[in-house]
């Protein structure tokens, strides 16, 4: 016979000799028969396993908020060949169809038509028709009536320059010093 190694067995389960071994027997012995296991003996400490849930990276999530009537979608973005931590972007929709970004390094919520301007598109109806790129005229007539507040409500930061200015007030503490 070789030993190969030990494997521990998780109490209670279906390769453990105490699993339905009757409670006199089990208090003979030296257990308690309301232990319900599901978990390890190793060097005859007791070991858990504990299973962790998180997100993954690079895909995108929609959620919604019945307390704030809100639609979050919201994206864990990683590089593949760096190991660093993952930014978390977010864009949020209310129910005064509103588009907000939350986007790592800026404090705050920025207004989705700001960043587009920001970027160099200034023009409404350019953002428009990249944002809709590819749907047909009546789901972007629907667009058009959803991005409406959103457009309205960026109109006074109407240029890149003014957009650029905006961002740069919104930027986190510890990244304004580098700006």
């Amino acid at each position: 016979t070789v030993v190969l190694g030990k494997i521990p067995i998780l109490l209670k389960s279906n390769m453990c000799i105490l699993n339905d071994m009757p409670e006199p027997v089990l208090r003979e012995m030296g257990e308690c028969p309301f232990d319900k296991g599901g978990y390890f003996i190793v060097d005859g400490k007791e070991k858990v396993l504990v299973a962790q849930e998180r997100q993954v990276e690079n895909k995108l999530y929609i959620n919604y908020h019945n307390a704030s009537e809100e639609y979050q979608c919201s994206i864990r973005s990683s590089a593949e060949n760096k190991f660093e931590p993952a930014r978390v972007t977010k864009l949020f929709l209310d129910k005064h169809n509103l588009f907000n970004l939350l986007i790592p390094k800026l404090e705050n919520e920025i207004n989705l038509f700001i960043l587009f301007r920001a970027l160099g598109l200034t023009n409404d109806r350019e953002i428009f028709n990249i944002i809709t790129f590819g749907l047909p005229l009546d789901l972007k007539l629907k667009c058009f009536d959803i991005l409406r507040p959103t457009m309205v409500k960026a109109n006074s930061t109407n240029s890149q320059l003014s957009s650029y200015i905006y961002l740069t007030k919104r930027l986190s503490k510890r990244d304004r010093k580098y700006h």
